[in-house]
């Protein structure tokens, strides 16, 4: 499958990258984005992706069933073979095992600590604050009325609970930094 995508790499020297990384950048988050139903897809090359998948346990994808896109290699010269419905049944499966490994990883996170970005406000309006962690993942925190926390400051939160897409969290309302790029650049120029 790789050879026909034209991608220079095995699934062997993939993994391996990945190990290395994991060695290297204990806790280190990973994102990838699949396609299912590329032209001639069997079911055995759609398994190896499940597989894939399920062995290193991304924190991110972007998963799409494959379309056949203009002035591309696939385009002039690969037949958009497999039925949509094939298509569409892959994209439903590879996204349920994303979505089994993703919670478990989300779970995985409760008791750590993270650096937040504060990005805006969360959903319960301007008592709760929302922002990417340092593995860019979503986190919510409550405000503290006596910390005044801002978008662009960076805070640590512990993680107390986790959804699919959300880590849930405490901090103690400290700052490490503020970064209110639009104030720095006006004090700069």
């Amino acid at each position: 499958m790789l050879q026909r995508m034209r991608r220079n790499h095995t699934r062997e020297a993939y993994l391996e990258l990945i190990q290395h990384i994991r060695n290297k950048v204990p806790g280190v988050a990973l994102s990838s984005d699949f396609i299912c139903g590329f032209c001639d897809e069997t079911e055995e090359e759609f398994n190896d992706t499940i597989s894939l998948i399920e062995k290193v346990e991304y924190d991110m994808a972007f998963l799409f069933a494959y379309s056949m896109r203009e002035k591309t290699h696939a385009h002039r010269r690969m037949e958009d073979n497999v039925p949509e419905a094939v298509k569409k049944e892959r994209l439903i499966k590879m996204i349920d095992t994303f979505k089994k490994h993703q919670l478990i990883k989300q779970k995985a996170e409760i008791g750590k600590y993270h650096l937040v970005m504060v990005d805006g406000n969360g959903r319960l309006g301007e008592t709760q604050l929302t922002g990417l962690t340092d593995t860019n993942k979503r986190a919510v925190f409550q405000q503290i009325e006596s910390r005044q926390i801002a978008v662009g400051d960076l805070v640590v939160a512990k993680v107390i609970d986790a959804s699919q897409n959300t880590l849930f969290c405490e901090t103690d309302g400290k700052k490490l930094s503020v970064t209110d790029f639009h104030a720095a650049y006006r004090t700069s120029v």
